[in-house]
């Protein structure tokens, strides 16, 4: 921060993070938002139809889907290097 106001090159001497980090944080971002508003639409189903014929494999689904999504991120949080 301090070398943006100071008007330097914000990575120097230092090196500067690898592309492929960002592409897993933003999809790992992405699949955890779609898993989740699935999810909640899910919720709203159940509730309508008084939790009859809950389909559990769906639901299984989108967990696993927000978890991956979780694990990308920390994937990408934690290879600095």
């Amino acid at each position: 921060m301090a070398a943006r106001k100071a008007g330097l090159p914000e990575y120097e001497g230092v090196a500067e993070p690898k592309p492929w980090r960002r592409w897993l944080r933003y999809s790992g971002m992405a699949m955890q938002i779609i898993a989740f508003v699935l999810l909640v639409i899910e919720v709203f189903r159940m509730i309508e139809t008084d939790f009859f014929g809950i389909d559990q494999s769906r639901i299984i689904i989108y967990l696993v889907v927000f978890f991956t999504g979780r694990v990308l991120q920390m994937i990408a949080g934690f290879s600095r290097h």
